[in-house]
């Protein structure tokens, strides 16, 4: 299991690398590039945080929350994963959401700019 270190939101985080690759496929060169250059894009991850806000302060769990001060007592990055394409560098970041731990939130990033929350 590979890991690699990225600062997101300010805080420095040690996430699991996950990349989209079938049993006896080997990982693309495209695929190592997207990895690269998502981890060196501090500005793509920065340019999410508001969205991820935006997106918690929907939720019905935070009727009584108005702005947010720290995302990490709602979403915590856990893993970055390297979808398989030779077209776009594809990469979403995994989080564990707090009203949704069974699926929690992907943020996902093409050509190093922020894209939307699936």
């Amino acid at each position: 299991m590979r890991k690699t270190k990225m600062k997101i939101w300010g805080r420095e985080f040690k996430l699991e690398v996950i990349y989209d690759v079938y049993k006896g496929e080997s990982v693309l060169p495209e695929q190592r590039q997207a990895l690269e250059k998502f981890v060196e894009s501090d500005e793509a991850v920065k340019a999410s945080l508001d969205a991820v806000k935006k997106h918690c302060l929907k939720d019905d769990n935070m009727q009584d929350v108005n702005t947010i001060d720290n995302i990490f007592k709602y979403v915590i990055p856990t893993s970055i994963f390297v979808k398989r394409s030779k077209k776009n560098r594809e990469v979403s970041l995994i989080c564990n959401y707090k009203w949704d731990n069974e699926h929690g939130l992907e943020l996902l990033f093409v050509n190093e700019k922020f894209k939307k929350i699936v």
